[in-house]
Parts: structure tokens; C-alpha cells; sequence
């Protein structure tokens, strides 16, 4: 039968997610499985890509001009107002250092100590949508936007203040880390947390190869509709895994999509894996009844 943990899925999670690998691991070998409760949240890093990231160049006293996904921005040499227009790439900026003027969404309480500390009184928003009186009213000198962003949007957050778009949903998380840490002047910072990120990927491959060779893995998680997502070798937190040396169950393997959603009735797919992950945000109630009503035996 497959193994379960529990694991979130954010941009702030690489280094959290080696060590629920790593739990894994340990648990694998002894037939136990860690709770969701042993989890510890860490830190955004990854492969450099510095240099593609931004073109600085001096325009004024203070400032750069720094490429996005959406063209050229002059933002402050080193911002010290900033926000988080989305909820996923305010943990990129905690993990840099930055305790952000703005966040979006409240489950960073959630998220640890220190997510739930740098986040706290700083609402401007969902998980993805905005909220731009209370960014206006934070007096922000650079808004900061980790999703694919519409035109209205970015018009309107650039009324307010620079805005810079990095969106993860077309890079790999340590990409992310490296091109939001130039452009808010983090570039030392974001060059330790890929130190880390390396040292422990190849910590957790070493010790536990035999592991990892004798399990295949998936990582899913319910879409609320009568549907389960399976993440694909292209998903960025599996990404990371794989790196660490987790190889994913065949279909999940061979997958190019990103996520495909499947029936609650093909849930015989997950038969093929060793270890499955759940989304930390999974009802695991609601999930293990739908589970129930298809026959299936979680």
C-alpha cells in the first residue's frame, strides 16, 4: 500500500520540501510515515540563471532598469517598501530577507514563525487578486507579482508604484529566487539559499539512495470538484524532488503537462506509485470519502 505525507506547495517551500523528502526517506525504511506536523518550512532557492534575469543598468540616482516578463522597469537600487501582489511570491521575498509592507492572502500564519510573523497586519489581497487601496495606502516602493499578471492589472499596480512580474508559472521555483533577489537587491542572499539548496539536494541523494531507488513517487491533490489533480516531472516542487533523486511513478513520468485533472473513478493510477504526496491543504475527510464512494481503499 502507498505511503502518505503531507507537504504545502509554495514558492517558499524548496528547502522544506528536501526535508519532508528526507523524512520520507527515514520513514520508508522503518514502514512509518511522518505526520504532516513534523514538517518545517524553509527556504526558495535553486540552479543559478543570474544574467537572465535582469539587465541593470544606471538610470538615475537610486534606481536600475531591470527586464521582467513584461518589459523594462526602473525600481529602487534597494527597495524597502515592498509587496507581495500574490501569495506565492511573498515567501520568496521573506526568504530573501525582506519583511514585505503587503502580502496577499492569510494563510501564512499557517506557514511557520517566521512567515506568520513578517505577514502579519499586511493584507492587500487574495491568494491572486489585489486589493489596491490597501496597496496604495502601504505606500510601497516596489510591488513585486509571482503569477502570470493581465494588462489591467500591471496598469493599475504601476499607477501605484514600480511593479515588477517574475511569474513562477513559466520558471522553475530557483529561478524565481534568483530573478526576484536581483531585482529587489538581494543577489548575495539569493546566491546562499542555491548554496543550500544544492548542499542539501545532495545530502538527501547520498543518504538516502537505496531509498529512493526502491520507491516510485506521486504527488496529487483533490480540485474540489469531483476531480484529482496529478502533477506532472514539470511541476516545479517535483522538480526539486527529482533532483534530490525521487523518481515519479510512470504516469506521472511521462506526463508533459504540468497538472492533469482526472476522475475520482481512475484513482487505480495511484496504484502505480510506492509513496504518494498530498497537497498540505488537502480536506483529508472530503477526500477520503470521495475516495470511499469509488471503492477506492486510501
Amino acid at each position: 500500500m502507498a505511503r502518505y505525507l503531507s507537504r504545502a506547495r509554495t514558492p517558499g517551500a524548496i528547502l522544506s520540501v528536501l526535508a519532508s523528502l528526507s523524512l520520507l526517506c527515514a520513514a520508508c525504511s522503518t514502514g512509518s510515515t511522518p505526520s504532516s506536523g513534523e514538517e518545517s518550512r524553509g527556504s526558495s532557492a535553486g540552479t543559478s540563471t543570474a544574467g537572465t534575469s535582469t539587465a541593470d543598468s544606471t538610470s538615475a540616482a537610486g534606481t536600475r532598469q531591470v527586464q521582467t516578463d513584461l518589459g523594462e522597469v526602473t525600481v529602487p537600487d534597494r527597495a524597502e517598501r515592498v509587496i507581495a501582489a500574490d501569495y506565492f511570491v511573498g515567501f520568496t521575498l521573506m526568504d530573501l530577507g525582506i519583511e514585505p509592507v503587503g502580502v496577499s492572502g492569510s494563510d501564512y500564519s499557517d506557514q511557520g514563525e517566521t512567515y506568520a510573523e513578517a505577514a502579519k497586519d499586511a493584507d492587500v489581497g487574495t491568494w491572486t487578486d489585489v486589493d489596491y487601496e490597501a496597496i496604495l495606502a502601504a505606500k510601497p516602493d516596489l510591488i513585486v507579482r509571482g503569477i502570470d499578471t493581465d494588462e489591467d492589472t500591471y496598469a493599475r499596480l504601476s499607477a501605484i508604484a514600480p511593479t515588477v512580474v517574475i511569474s513562477f508559472q513559466d520558471l522553475s521555483l530557483t529561478e524565481v529566487t534568483e530573478r526576484v533577489g536581483a531585482v529587489v537587491g538581494r543577489d548575495d542572499e539569493a546566491a546562499d539559499l542555491v548554496a543550500q539548496l544544492a548542499a542539501r539536494t545532495s545530502e538527501i541523494s547520498q543518504e538516502h539512495a537505496d531509498v529512493l531507488a526502491a520507491n516510485t513517487f506521486d504527488l496529487v491533490s483533490p480540485t474540489g470538484d469531483g476531480q484529482w489533480w496529478l502533477y506532472g516531472s514539470a511541476w516545479t516542487d517535483l522538480t526539486v524532488l527529482t533532483q534530490a533523486g525521487a523518481e515519479l511513478a510512470p504516469t506521472a513520468k511521462a506526463q508533459t503537462e504540468q497538472v492533469v485533472p482526472y476522475a475520482f473513478e481512475q484513482l487505480d493510477l495511484l496504484a502505480e506509485a510506492d509513496v504518494i504526496l498530498l497537497d498540505a491543504y488537502t480536506d483529508y475527510a472530503e477526500l477520503h470519502r470521495q475516495w470511499s464512494v469509488v471503492g477506492a481503499s486510501p
